[in-house]
């Protein structure tokens, strides 16, 4: 739920430079207008759409930078940092960096919100940059309540009254081959008799 999303734009030729590549995680529809926000309620008429329909296109939301960016005490205007790493070297290392342009869906109130995977999203991400594409899957299947599809309407109906006038028609039926049965016993008895009463 991008309540105030932001887009995220970067040159490419800038990130190559850096050794960095980025990746599009998210992305708006094609019908969309940015406006210069400062603060403030929004004005009703940006509601409408852009002027003339002159829209942006699609803009990207969420995105993944990869690459081997700069130790995270290194100071760009000071020059090169003296940060080594776990072996003990100095130089850059190869990361990854998931940036989200909304903090929003995170929030206390949105995060387990009803129609929504927000909290699921932020899982996916910490687990991906963390534990890798193997692991994520498995946490995904892990937190992803399974259950059974959605039952028409019609078919809902059909089940119930099968369910409901199931066992009161297999009484009567029962009672009906009951009183059938008895009301041939009596004639295989006089049969039997009159049987005997020949034979003897």
């Amino acid at each position: 739920l991008f309540l105030f999303g932001n887009r995220l734009a970067w040159d490419p030729a800038t990130l190559a430079s850096h050794g960095l590549r980025a990746e599009s995680l998210v992305s708006s529809s094609d019908r969309t207008w940015a406006l210069e926000w400062t603060g403030g309620d929004l004005p009703p008429e940006v509601l409408h759409g852009p002027p003339n329909e002159q829209y942006l296109g699609r803009q990207t939301l969420a995105a993944r930078f990869e690459g081997r960016f700069p130790p995270a005490n290194s100071d760009p205007e000071l020059g090169a940092s003296d940060a080594t790493d776990a072996a003990g070297s100095s130089g850059d290392r190869s990361g990854e960096l998931v940036w989200i342009g909304c903090s929003e869906m995170f929030k206390n109130g949105r995060l387990h919100l009803a129609g929504f995977d927000h909290a699921e999203l932020l899982l996916r991400s910490a687990s991906h940059l963390a534990l890798g594409d193997e692991l994520t899957s498995i946490v995904a299947r892990e937190t992803r309540e399974r259950g059974f599809d959605p039952v028409a309407a019609r078919a809902r109906t059909m089940w119930r009254t099968i369910v409901l006038a199931g066992a009161p028609v297999l009484l009567i039926l029962l009672g009906i081959v009951f009183l059938a049965w008895r009301a041939r016993a009596p004639t295989r008895v006089r049969a039997c008799e009159r049987a005997q009463l020949a034979g003897s």
